[in-house]
């Protein structure tokens, strides 16, 4: 056991945080019941309430994605400040996906009330979300945001259709994560890429702090990923990781992560 965290669902109110001694990874254990699990994102969970930014940061947030993403044709007075805006972007958004000339099908897994989604869709993406909480799907539907409440497999989406996949802070939530990215995987084209945000396991926040760490999120954090422990989850479905990146605070995320699929052409790096 690394440390004891209160959990008024575990037996004895309490469970630890654990490492395996082979991998490395932290995990929370034991876990909530999938029956008690629902109790613990209350009404006013960000992704139950929506969209909560005034206009003008609305407008700059899609001013710094668009830059920085390389979305043409909108704010081309701004192309001779997208390397600065790239780096913006990155310290600010756990997730920014490049944008094509070409329409993109991307898909988000926990996509919550589908922020992300919502102005991919806007830039002319094909999107769908996943998410195993109806009330956040349903705040997603107000937005115009298709969302399927399950897994991504009950989708059953043809191999090698999708060009984007997204795990913004939803991959610590999984029950499974083998079992979801070994369904990106298949799901992925060759070529094709994806996103992943998460607490860092080995920040240094969490190291000190325990359990009061902001981003320990007992009890709905299973999983607790460093970058080791990551790599070898992600290679094991055959993806190449092209870049990491983390926040140098207290918080310090492994983020913002982009694994691109293996193929028979030599990968290069965005």
């Amino acid at each position: 056991a690394v440390f004891d965290v209160p959990n008024r669902s575990a037996p004895g109110g309490a469970c630890q945080i654990v490492r395996c001694r082979v991998c490395g990874l932290r995990r929370l254990d034991p876990r909530p019941s999938d029956d008690a699990l629902p109790s613990f994102y209350g009404d006013d969970y960000y992704a139950h309430v929506g969209r909560r930014r005034t206009r003008p940061k609305q407008a700059a947030w899609d001013l710094l994605r668009d830059v920085s993403s390389g979305a043409d044709g909108r704010h081309g007075g701004w192309k001779l400040l997208q390397p600065l805006f790239e780096r913006i972007a990155t310290w600010r958004f756990d997730v920014n996906v490049p944008l094509d000339e070409r329409s993109q099908m991307v898909i988000d897994v926990g996509c919550g009330f589908g922020d992300l989604l919502l102005y991919l869709k806007s830039r002319g993406c094909c999107v769908q979300g996943v998410e195993l909480d109806p009330a956040a799907a349903e705040t997603a539907h107000e937005y115009g945001v298709p969302v399927h409440v399950g897994d991504l497999q009950d989708l059953e989406l043809p191999s090698a259709s999708v060009d984007v996949g997204i795990l913004q802070h939803s991959l610590e939530h999984l029950a499974e994560p083998n079992r979801v990215l070994g369904e990106l995987a298949r799901v992925i084209r060759p070529g094709g890429s994806l996103h992943i945000a998460v607490p860092n396991g080995a920040a240094a926040g969490l190291a000190i702090e325990k359990e009061t760490w902001a981003f320990l999120s007992n009890p709905v954090h299973f999983w607790y990923f460093d970058e080791m422990t990551l790599r070898k989850l992600l290679r094991r479905h055959d993806f190449v990781v092209e870049r990491i990146g983390y926040r140098t605070t207290w918080v310090n995320y492994w983020t913002p992560s982009r694994t691109q699929m293996k193929s028979g052409l030599p990968l290069l790096a965005c």
